[in-house]
């Protein structure tokens, strides 16, 4: 119930967004820090797509709404007893501010929160294998925080190159932190298993002009 609780609001936060006339759609590649689960780890590029809404006039901050589906990974392909493939998901919606702006660049931050979804599947290479694994699944809802440049090409298209990192499904004092080798330790105060460095390059189109393009 809290899990779906969850996806709801997010995606009613997103469809309202993207009904309050967005300014621009970029689309383009994410390339994820690697998240190992169930036995096999994420893949990487994701195709991205995300929109715009200003939330002034002077347009220097903006509502983001954006979803992420990145490339399934098979691991450990023909050199063990069974094979898990990982999908990963990615669901954002983040506030965004420009920091700075000189002609054609602009630098800008942003900081919200995302929706991670990994869902693992296993094939079995023996048929009988004894206690074989199992499929899986995981998600988690945290913050995430982090700032990216704007290239500004022609008055209706940029490129845009940014940088953030999520922490979703944060755990306080989770038991399975606690080092094997050391089984006295503490478990630490605060975690996200699910975190990972992302890394975007997009194609933004305006669906209006902003004037003259750029100019040497």
């Amino acid at each position: 119930m809290k899990r779906f609780f969850w996806i709801s609001a997010l995606l009613l936060t997103m469809s309202v967004t993207l009904f309050a006339q967005p300014d621009r759609i970029g689309v383009g590649l994410s390339f994820a820090q690697a998240i190992y689960f169930n036995y096999g780890d994420t893949g990487n590029p994701g195709i991205n797509v995300r929109t715009w809404v200003p939330l002034d006039k002077r347009r220097t901050m903006f509502i983001v709404p954006s979803i992420t589906a990145y490339k399934p990974h098979v691991s450990n392909p023909g050199t063990s007893s069974f094979e898990p493939t990982l999908y990963l998901f990615h669901g954002d919606l983040d506030f965004q501010y420009r920091i700075f702006k000189e002609k054609t660049l602009t630098v800008v931050g942003l900081a919200g929160v995302n929706y991670t979804h990994l869902i693992s599947k296993i094939e079995l290479m023996i048929p009988d294998m004894v206690d074989p694994p199992v499929d899986d699944a995981a998600y988690g809802i945290g913050p995430n925080i982090g700032a990216g440049l704007e290239m500004r090409m022609s008055s209706f298209w940029d490129f845009n190159v940014s940088a953030k990192y999520a922490f979703p499904g944060i755990v306080f004092n989770d038991p399975a932190t606690i080092p094997i080798e050391d089984p006295t330790a503490k478990p630490k105060f605060i975690s996200s298993p699910l975190s990972a460095l992302v890394i975007e390059v997009q194609a933004v189109y305006y669906f209006s002009s902003r004037g003259k393009g750029y100019r040497r």
